[in-house]
């Protein structure tokens, strides 16, 4: 049994707990943009997990097709996950990636030949301006699969005709098998900035595989292993200033809350591991903060120094359920000592590598 508080954030958590790499769901409808609506969007998956996402129509079809079309918007094949999702088309359709026919979308047919060198030998790809013009430059169907690669909703590589390569290509071959491969790229995030973006140094370099709470951490430079404040009321003011970066007041209340209970219910997921959590109307996805420090901080309530505090904060208007998805992706990351003796050691700074393996 997986508990969670969407079916997208249920598939995400079973997927990270079965340490798979990807994730396959079905066709579904041609939009797929988000809403609060509709969880079971590709969108809501997107942002549920870092994971390969693949939409898939007719698979039992793959292997019966005489030609595999490989559908890629420009800029994707830069995009983390080009690789893997172009060897699994290959795999899905049975012969060798030399042999598929490759187009990109917006122009850049020497960067895409350049991309394939090592997976598909030396390819020349057709070029076309637009998704539109895909159903033309094809001529003939026969029985052709498509494997469209595409940026993930939400990222920054995404862009609103991404949604419309789906709609033509499905429309224009109703019975072609296909495939939609979304591009790990980057995760989205809150509106407040923490979302990751190319070249945030230690963000750009977090594992795929992260849950999203720690991949949300890494991205804002949540996760702080080497923390300098000697009391531990300057060390949570540091890691709620993480969470509320752009409103002073908000972190400090956070602050004061998160001290306050530290003092009267400390919670500890495990000896030297602190866990402090609220709720905070000024979020809108539950969001953690983490800090060590190795000489640890004294708390009377507890009997030996704190070493590592996890400040976990969910929107005010969150749900239980919610709520208890995120404690338990805590309370499961920190469950054998490994992720503090990490945090402690230095190694998990939101550098890919750094969680403990059955996180990845």
């Amino acid at each position: 049994v997986v508990m969670a508080a969407s079916p997208a954030d249920g598939l995400a958590r079973a997927a990270l707990e079965r340490r798979a790499d990807a994730i396959v769901v079905g066709w579904g409808a041609a939009g797929r943009r988000a809403s609060h609506e509709s969880p079971l969007t590709h969108d809501a998956l997107a942002r549920a997990t870092s994971r390969m996402l693949v939409s898939v129509r007719r698979p039992e079809s793959f292997r019966d097709a005489k030609r595999l079309v490989v559908a890629v918007p420009a800029g994707a094949q830069a995009l983390e996950g080009f690789r893997e999702a172009v060897l699994s088309a290959g795999r899905a359709w049975g012969n060798p990636l030399s042999a598929a026919e490759w187009f990109i979308v917006g122009g850049g047919s020497r960067d895409l030949a350049a991309a394939l060198r090592g997976l598909a030998g030396s390819v020349t790809p057709g070029e076309v301006s637009s998704w539109r013009e895909m159903p033309a430059a094809l001529r003939r169907a026969g029985k052709a699969a498509f494997a469209i690669m595409a940026a993930r909703p939400g990222s920054r590589a995404w862009t609103p005709g991404s949604d419309r390569m789906s709609v033509v290509l499905g429309d224009a071959f109703p019975e072609a098998p296909m495939a939609i491969f979304y591009l790990a790229g980057e995760p989205g995030g809150q509106d407040d900035g923490t979302a990751r973006k190319p070249g945030d140094g230690a963000a750009a370099e977090a594992g795929p595989d992260w849950p999203p709470l720690f991949l949300a951490a890494a991205s804002a430079s949540r996760i702080l292993p080497r923390m300098a404040e000697p009391a531990l009321v300057d060390a949570i003011r540091a890691l709620t200033a993480t969470l509320f970066p752009a409103d002073r007041a908000a972190a400090a209340g956070l602050a004061r809350e998160f001290s306050a209970i530290a003092r009267r219910e400390p919670i500890e997921l495990e000896p030297g591991v602190l866990l402090l959590h609220a709720h905070s109307p000024g979020l809108r996805l539950p969001s953690v903060a983490i800090g060590a420090r190795r000489e640890g901080w004294p708390l009377s309530a507890l009997r030996r120094p704190v070493t590592v505090v996890v400040a976990l904060c969910s929107p005010a208007e969150a749900g239980p359920a919610t709520h208890l998805e995120a404690l338990t992706q805590v309370a499961t990351a920190f469950r054998d000592g490994d992720l503090a003796r990490r945090l402690l050691s230095g190694e998990a700074d939101g550098r890919a590598g750094g969680l403990p393996p059955r996180l990845a």
